[in-house]
């Protein structure tokens, strides 16, 4: 984990989750990208709120499937 938090900046963040959000074109939720790159929630909402000011990312929400009925998500996308 140290070497790991070692090699993170700001441009190393944004570069993870831009990738992730690319393999998945249907967008990912902050929980999903939380699981995917073992960021803390503080750091999703400062990356993506640092990619949408730039274009990059947008949100909306959407209905997805949870376990008993469909829940309202917000997904982030690529612009």
């Amino acid at each position: 984990q140290v070497e790991s938090d070692s090699i993170r900046s700001r441009a190393y963040d944004r570069e993870r989750v831009i990738g992730l959000l690319k393999v998945w074109s249907e967008g990912l939720t902050v929980k999903e990208l939380m699981e995917d790159t073992g960021f803390t929630h503080w750091d999703i909402r400062q990356i993506l709120a640092d990619l949408m000011r730039r274009g990059t990312v947008k949100e909306h929400w959407e209905l997805r499937g949870g376990a008993r009925s469909k829940q309202r998500v917000k997904v982030y996308k690529l612009s």
